[in-house]
């Protein structure tokens, strides 16, 4: 096998072996490694073949290939790929060795987010779903449309793209790493997730808002010969925005309200051990939605040397609710006002709940935050909502949310104009002026208003009230920004399957 592998090769990441890959790994004049998701016959691959793998030993040749390509991988002449199963090895094999071209043949069609991974991943896509491009509004010279999709006929037009995408294979991913002084691995991540469209390739960059700011208003389609981020830093043009970076702390003389919905009374101590010792005077107002619950909230924070103004609030509309349709009389006086909730999100595991959650508070309450963002209100008086920058790009999510949206901002300001990309605090939990949002307030909102419990994930009023906010606090006169702490992360979220 050494011998071989100083040999150019072909790398096959299959289905299955059938008659038409057959044909097409005939065709190669290199030799070739074949590894299936499928059991295989691989006394039909061809002598040039080195490496063949199906099912029942593929976890075993994996970890050998993987420890061999540091060896072969200059000799590498593409990487052919028809299965989704094998996009977290191609992800390994593209951050470690970038230059290595990639086809992908879309021949079982995978769904939208796997369409978008391979994106990223692949020099040439193959497929017949015009479809899938028009509602990934993407286009470019990477991508084949072959209503047949027998390979064996697209081996020449394989061929021809790959020599278009050999002059450019390594310029985006080496103009990133120089321009942002990082390393290839890293400027890999950037690049990846710019086209995955699922996750902010940089923080405080979001790729919606920079198509809607950079684009013409009729032309929404991304064209993939370059990625936009180099046109960015091309052009000098700022790739993060409305992102905001912390300030050199000072103590604030403005009046600070803390809004603290406590429906999960289980993390009471958990918020109490962000709040421990704020350098901050902050008022602290709580809801729950059970009268049992006060005097244990009570006792928890006079633990923690705190005196909380406590209000039981009707179990509808969760925190949007509690914090929009009770205390507007109290939040008036203040200057500031922060808003957190005891949030645990069942719809996705355990881990990632509660990574997002730890994300949320130690952005906005934990102590040294609470004095680095009461600065940043101080240093910029137009500055009306503060969120921190999350990772994934949640946008509208579903149709009924922009509904809800237009109707909502007719009522608040008739002249905004409803963007088509949006950010927002995901999660609901921020620092505003009560002046940039009090129009929500005033629409006099009711408990009645939402919908009972079980609400579901998604298009409720409550879902698009957490949109709006930034639109309310641009129709004010202010603006928004987002803000990132050093080391602090939200993990990937798994859904969980009821």
């Amino acid at each position: 096998m050494m011998s071989k592998l100083r040999q150019k090769c072909a790398i096959f990441f299959v289905d299955q072996i059938n008659l038409d890959i057959h044909h097409f790994i005939h065709k190669e004049p290199f030799y070739t490694a074949v590894i299936s998701k499928k059991p295989c016959n691989s006394a039909l691959l061809p002598k040039r073949t080195f490496f063949a793998a199906d099912k029942p030993k593929r976890k075993q040749y994996l970890k050998i290939f993987k420890a061999l390509l540091p060896i072969f991988h200059k000799r590498i002449e593409y990487i052919f790929v028809s299965s989704s199963a094998f996009f977290g090895l191609i992800r390994f094999i593209k951050k470690k060795f970038p230059h290595i071209p990639v086809v992908f043949l879309d021949s079982s069609g995978v769904k939208k987010i796997e369409f978008r991974n391979i994106i990223g991943l692949a020099n040439v896509v193959i497929t017949n779903r015009r479809n899938m491009l028009s509602q990934l509004n993407i286009e470019g010279h990477k991508f084949i449309i072959a209503e047949d999709l027998e390979i064996s006929l697209l081996h020449s037009s394989i061929h021809q793209i790959l020599k278009i995408a050999e002059k450019h294979k390594l310029s985006h991913i080496k103009d990133i790493a120089k321009s942002l002084n990082i390393s290839q691995e890293k400027s890999f991540d950037y690049y990846y997730y710019w086209w995955n469209q699922y996750r902010k390739p940089i923080v405080g960059c979001n790729y919606f808002l920079l198509l809607e700011q950079y684009t013409a208003p009729e032309s929404t389609t991304i064209n993939t010969n370059k990625n936009p981020l180099i046109s960015l830093i091309d052009k000098k043009q700022p790739y993060k925005v409305n992102y905001i970076p912390l300030a050199k702390t000072e103590l604030s003389s403005s009046k600070i309200a803390l809004h603290i919905h406590m429906y999960h009374l289980d993390l009471c101590e958990e918020i109490c051990s962000y709040l421990k010792e704020p350098k901050q005077n902050i008022d602290i107002f709580i809801t729950v939605t059970d009268h049992n619950n006060i005097e244990n909230v009570q006792q928890c924070f006079l633990k923690y040397g705190k005196k909380v103004n406590i209000r039981v609030v009707e179990n509808r509309g969760r925190n949007i609710t509690a914090f929009f349709c009770y205390n507007q009389q109290h939040y008036q006086k203040y200057d500031l006002i922060a808003h957190v909730h005891t949030k645990k999100s069942s719809h996705f595991d355990k881990e990632a709940s509660n990574s997002w959650r730890h994300f949320l508070f130690a952005h906005l309450i934990d102590d040294n935050m609470i004095e680095s963002i009461t600065t940043l209100f101080d240093q910029n008086p137009q500055l009306g909502l503060l969120f921190p920058d999350d990772p994934f790009l949640t946008g509208w999510s579903c149709a009924a949310n922009k509904k809800i949206a237009i109707q909502l901002m007719r009522k608040i300001d008739s002249n905004y104009k409803i963007p088509n990309y949006i950010e927002f605090p995901v999660g609901t939990m921020f620092w505003t002026r009560y002046t940039a949002i009090y129009p929500l307030f005033e629409l006099k909102l009711k408990c009645i208003d939402f919908p009972s419990e079980p609400i579901g994930t998604d298009g409720t009023l409550a879902h698009t009230i957490e949109r709006i906010i930034p639109f309310v606090c641009e129709s004010q006169g202010f603006y928004w920004e987002t803000l990132k702490r050093i080391g602090i992360e939200r993990k990937v979220c798994h859904f969980v399957q009821n």
